[in-house]
């Protein structure tokens, strides 16, 4: 379903540009369900006809679109995280991606939403995902992949079952992610003191212990 690469392994100019028309769309507020090829053509300033050279249907079009931008967001965050070798420091620059939510509207919490809900739309992309072969780049994969790790190197003394604190876990993000996006104002609390909060509650969870840094390289 919808060309990611041409035969030589590069993305076709004129799908990128329909990508990045996508994406700029749902940035102003367009409902995915409402797309229209021809609202994604003359985003992406090229002829309606050209997109059905690519794809077969406007679904197909915004379906890869996203599934494109998550493997770009996601692989990015799973090379950051794996460059951190403690668990806290992980932590920590996932919160720190969650705080950049205001300067990136297609990012975290949208791209977490997509991947959660069962919409017709999310099914599509969760597919595409295990089609491209994606999977170990989720979130939830590389939260369980963080969580076994810190196990293993002594981190967190919590013996309740990893799939139940990635749970946690992604629940907490999501939480700090919501008021992010949100904004404090609006929900009468304060973002660094609600970051103070989720940044207890995990360590709570899951006693997490002190372990000095490990040196990199």
């Amino acid at each position: 379903m919808g060309k990611m690469m041409d035969a030589g392994g590069e993305m076709p100019p004129k799908v990128l540009q329909m990508y990045r028309a996508v994406m700029e769309l749902i940035e102003e507020g367009e409902d995915i369900a409402d797309l229209k090829v021809s609202t994604i053509t003359d985003k992406a300033g090229i002829g309606k006809g050209t997109a059905y050279e690519y794809f077969e249907t406007k679904d197909e079009i915004v379906v890869s679109a996203i599934v494109y931008y998550m493997q770009f967001f996601f692989g990015k965050l799973h090379e950051e995280l794996m460059r951190r070798e403690i668990f806290r420091e992980r932590l920590a620059y996932l919160l720190d991606e969650v705080e950049k939510v205001e300067d990136r509207k297609v990012c975290f919490f949208r791209f977490l939403h997509l991947l959660s809900n069962t919409s017709e739309f999310s099914v599509l992309i969760r597919n595409k995902l295990r089609e491209e072969g994606f999977e170990p780049y989720l979130p939830m994969h590389f939260l369980s992949e963080m969580v076994k790790q810190a196990r293993e190197n002594n981190e967190i003394a919590s013996e309740a079952p990893v799939d139940y604190l990635v749970c946690f876990l992604m629940a907490q993000l999501m939480n700090y992610t919501l008021t992010v996006s949100i904004g404090a104002d609006i929900l009468g609390t304060d973002s660094k003191g609600m970051r103070r909060n989720i940044e207890q509650s995990i360590q709570n969870e899951l006693q997490i212990l002190c372990v000095k840094n490990k040196k990199i390289g």
